[in-house]
């Protein structure tokens, strides 16, 4: 948690290397007052892409994923299912279109003002990932 009571989450966003991506979510960070880091996507990223890190606060990453929304060429994914969420284009949704994919399900996102509540939930902390409920009802 911030000095504010938010959430903090660790995010991998991937940019590709063919379009001016990375430089549009860096610039999208910066304007919701986070630096992420480029790192080293060896064994983690397809080849082509460019994976950027950074710990934030579920508001500023709602502003984040705003402007990518925007500015990306395609819609965006957000994969919530861990601690860890990863956002991505995805050339299978119009520019514009933000989807997230978390334990209970995939929700779109019709709006921004919705965006933020979203992923509340999605990284709510009740949330289980598939993983772990299929391991305790194997135990059981």
């Amino acid at each position: 948690m911030d000095e504010d009571n938010n959430v903090i989450v660790d995010v991998d966003i991937f940019a590709s290397v063919d379009d001016d991506s990375a430089a549009s979510i860096t610039a999208a960070l910066a304007e919701s007052g986070i630096e992420g880091t480029e790192v080293g996507a060896l064994g983690s990223a397809p080849l082509g892409e460019i994976l950027i890190a950074a710990s934030v606060a579920l508001p500023a990453l709602a502003r984040t994923v705003n402007s990518l929304r925007n500015s990306f060429r395609k819609g965006v994914v957000i994969d919530a299912y861990h601690q860890q969420l990863v956002i991505r284009q995805a050339p299978e949704l119009p520019r514009g279109h933000v989807v997230v994919r978390g334990p209970n399900g995939e929700l779109i996102v019709q709006d921004s003002a919705s965006l933020q509540a979203t992923l509340e939930a999605a990284t709510a902390p009740d949330q289980v990932s598939p993983q772990a409920t299929s391991v305790t009802d194997a135990a059981s």
